[in-house]
């Protein structure tokens, strides 16, 4: 429905203005065929930056300045709060993940896959594998982490080399299998793989 696309604008807004202010690197895919003989975007991925001083996260000031507030109001604490605790338990995961191949540093010291996504109307032509194989020549020695949320897309992800470190399940009891609220035997929560790619 028209208000649930807006609130997704709004976060994905949010996402992309947050990610640019941390130097990320928003790579796309575009084909001929948009209105007017413009192209159209029809993939993109956002790769948050190994952060050192320069890039650490916005303060609250800012945060609210690229959109926070919007998204507050129409998702609420709660959803704020369940996209903390995820990202909480995959950094805690993903630094497991780290010790246990003796990698140098933290999981902060990775190129972190923010969002990533193809038009539905144009997968399975080759569009992510054109961004993610970008992605890993413009750093070719660096680890790369991320969190796959279907089991497709782990799977997809360990053919460009992810290791799956483990399998979360979030939200049990509290939301269904596609994160909406939800309880009783409906609150079944949904997977998480966090994943590291090594040079």
């Amino acid at each position: 429905d028209e208000k649930k696309r807006n609130n997704q604008t709004q976060f994905l807004k949010f996402l992309i203005r947050r990610s640019w202010s941390l130097g990320a690197r928003i790579t796309v895919v575009v084909i001929p065929g948009g209105k007017n003989g413009t192209e159209r975007i029809v993939g993109a991925t956002i790769w948050r930056p190994p952060i050192t001083g320069d890039n650490k996260s916005p303060s609250m000031l800012s945060a609210l300045r690229m959109g926070l507030f919007s998204v507050l109001v129409n998702w609420g604490m709660s959803a704020m709060t369940r996209i903390s605790d995820l990202v909480d338990s995959s950094k805690h995961v993903l630094g497991d993940g780290y010790a246990d191949r003796k990698l140098p540093g933290t999981p902060d010291d990775s190129w972190y896959l923010q969002l990533a996504g193809v038009d539905p109307d144009f997968q399975g032509r080759g569009y992510m594998s054109m961004l993610l194989q970008e992605a890993f020549r413009h750093d070719p020695n660096a680890p790369f982490t991320l969190e796959a949320t279907t089991p497709r897309s782990q799977y997809m992800y360990k053919h460009y080399g992810f290791e799956v470190v483990k399998k979360i399940m979030m939200g049990k009891g509290k939301v269904d299998a596609l994160g909406v609220n939800a309880s009783g035997d409906a609150g079944t929560g949904f997977p998480i793989y966090p994943m590291i790619k090594v040079a």
